[in-house]
């Protein structure tokens, strides 16, 4: 039987970690959202949280099924292929006890199945390892676990590395909030300003942009970004606003990881 849950979710493959949220669960099936970018038959590490349980479980899943709209999160059907035997039984009963109706708790009852004979219960041991806890859902999608790392983000000395220290380094910002959504225009004077903050930010799909003499863009504000990169071609996506600080905004950005290279 097909349940619709929310828990957070972490999910790894070669090109990182991203966050995201299980939002239904069946027999050896999980459905999943978030602003990874992958496609059918790919195999991904996953952490997930169990609510009420106060405990996470690993395994590896491959994709089965991707949709991918341009303007929301994507969503994925993922196919559970491994899981350690104590991690299926924990599962298992955090499905069980939701599928009855009851709050998540450590005990046992009822008789769906959330896994199935399919799933192997070998695993390795470094599966897992080195994966963010997954964020807290009800901060809505993987929210808290990107303002975590925007606020990371912040903390860094402006212009390390490439740009030398330099402030007049840092992009240029504008935003047009004559249009529905507003348009928030990032431009970059230099390729290390730009290397700097395409590695740090927004190959993990976030961005802090500094609006210090701008009106302030309100939480959960959508906007539609658009970043110049010479000698690159520019970037179009849509933006969240997940963080507001006296230094300006973080969004979280539905953008392909594939834009981010040099065509």
């Amino acid at each position: 039987m097909s349940l619709k849950v929310f828990a957070g979710i972490s999910l790894r493959n070669e090109e990182g970690v991203h966050f995201g949220t299980l939002v239904r669960i069946r027999t050896g099936m999980a459905g999943v959202q978030t602003d990874a970018y992958y496609e059918p038959g790919d195999m991904i590490e996953f952490q997930l949280e169990l609510t009420g349980f106060d405990t996470m479980v690993q395994g590896l899943a491959q994709v089965l099924r991707a949709d991918r709209p341009p303007d929301d999160l994507s969503s994925y059907l993922l196919r559970i292929r491994k899981m350690r035997r104590n991690d299926q039984a924990l599962l298992q009963e955090w499905y069980e006890q939701q599928l009855g109706g009851d709050e998540p708790s450590l005990r046992s009852l009822g008789t769906e199945r959330a896994l199935d004979s399919q799933v192997e219960s070998q695993l390795h041991s470094a599966v897992g390892a080195g994966i963010p806890a997954p964020p807290n859902p009800a901060g809505g999608r993987g929210r808290s676990a990107i303002r975590d790392l925007l606020i990371n983000a912040i903390g860094e000395p402006a212009g390390s590395g490439d740009t030398g220290g330099a402030a007049a380094e840092e992009p240029s910002v504008a935003l047009d909030d004559s249009t529905s959504p507003p348009r928030l225009l990032v431009s970059y004077r230099t390729q290390g300003a730009w290397r700097r903050d395409g590695e740090a930010q927004l190959s993990r799909g976030m961005l802090f942009v500094h609006l210090e003499q701008i009106v302030p863009l309100p939480l959960d504000a959508m906007v539609a970004l658009h970043i110049q990169r010479p000698p690159q071609a520019p970037i179009d996506c849509i933006a969240r606003v997940v963080l507001l600080h006296d230094r300006g905004v973080g969004l979280s950005l539905d953008l392909d990881p594939r834009t981010l290279s040099p065509t």
